[in-house]
């Protein structure tokens, strides 16, 4: 109850300002889409996809089996996000109806997923070796692009 109270006064002292949800910003940051009219928020093995307009949620992409660990827009289609997740899944959504378009299995738990304008049609999947405090980053090209 006093959490209750506690979240009803921050939001009348925010006026406006509508807390919608989300995760730690530190481990998984939110990524806006291509046109910035969605921002999406990791929330354990789901991303939430959220209204930048109107701060509801808007769907809820569902298909990882471990904790998503990296949210990147695609740089190509705008209509389209990449998650990966802790065991190794890499998975291109169309987040408008929540369709899983590929999914990618790496052998090694992935820690971070990267894209960049200038490589299209590639996905740079960071994993971390715990034992020698090091990354490694992989390029995934399909090979149908």
């Amino acid at each position: 109850m006093a959490e209750m109270c506690e979240r009803e006064e921050i939001l009348q002292t925010l006026g406006k300002i509508r807390l919608v949800g989300g995760e730690s910003l530190v481990s998984v940051p939110p990524v806006f889409s291509k046109d910035s009219r969605n921002l999406f928020c990791a929330c354990g093995r789901h991303i939430h996809v959220y209204s930048t307009e109107t701060g509801s949620l808007q769907h809820t992409l569902k298909g990882h089996t471990s904790q998503v660990v990296g949210i990147s827009a695609d740089t190509t289609n705008e209509l389209q996000v990449i998650s990966c997740s802790g065991d190794g899944q890499v998975i291109m959504w169309d987040f408008m109806d929540g369709a899983i378009l590929k999914k990618y299995e790496i052998d090694a738990p992935v820690f971070r997923l990267y894209t960049h304008p200038a490589h299209e049609h590639s996905i740079f999947p960071v994993i971390k070796d715990e034992t020698s405090m090091s990354f490694t980053i992989f390029l995934v090209s399909p090979c149908d692009q």
